[in-house]
């Protein structure tokens, strides 16, 4: 059985809290990093969001999501590198990105296997 308790912590659990209300994340015991990479994909609605629109306009640009979805740009940005980060999203611009359109795209094929290992891994 799988140890969920908050190792690591000592004392008052209320005190591992960010913020003094937020808990701090926690890595899940023996989540490979694979699925530990879709698992941060879809575990919040901003990166949800921007998935979901990318996947559905395809060399979307930063502001065309800011725009059709309602979201500050701060969040779009740091949700549109995160994504790029684990190589769910590309850009079709390399280095430099002052001042160019950057226009996103979705790896469908890395999102469509992760997913599935993710549902293979939970459900083992």
């Amino acid at each position: 059985m799988t140890d969920f308790s908050e190792r690591g912590v000592q004392g008052d659990p209320a005190q591992a809290r960010q913020n003094g209300n937020m808990p701090t994340r926690r890595e899940v015991p023996g989540m490979p990093e694979r699925i530990a990479d879709i698992h941060f994909a879809i575990g919040s609605a901003t990166r949800v969001t921007v998935l979901r629109y990318v996947l559905e306009h395809p060399n979307a640009t930063r502001s065309a999501l800011v725009e059709a979805t309602g979201m500050a740009p701060a969040p779009a940005r740091l949700a549109l590198a995160a994504l790029e980060e684990r190589g769910y999203i590309s850009a079709d611009v390399e280095g430099d990105r002052v001042g160019r359109t950057v226009r996103y795209s979705v790896d469908r094929s890395k999102v469509s296997e992760d997913a599935s290992a993710f549902l293979g891994w939970l459900l083992r």
